[in-house]
């Protein structure tokens, strides 16, 4: 999760790390590579990612596992600011 300070400012928001992010800044081979690790393949995590595809709580969370914790429970269920 990136943590953000407002300029001049206390005040702290957090951004979840969704599907499409994740997607967006890290390569083919590392998304696939995060599919294999929690059990799907590249073509099922790519409709997850960049086409707002539904999976299993299940799922989501093996992929929160596979990314090192990189991709949030948040992120893949709920969806971001794309999401909206």
């Amino acid at each position: 999760m990136k943590y953000y300070y407002i300029e001049n400012s206390k005040l702290l928001f957090e951004v979840a790390m969704t599907p499409r992010r994740f997607w967006e800044s890290h390569t083919i081979a590392e998304c696939q590579a995060v599919a294999e690790r929690a059990g799907t393949n590249l073509a099922n995590f790519r409709h997850i990612a960049l086409y707002n595809g539904s999976c299993s709580a299940q799922l989501a969370r093996r992929l929160v596992e596979a990314s090192g914790n990189v991709l949030t429970l948040e992120g893949i269920l709920f969806g971001g600011a794309e999401a909206a």
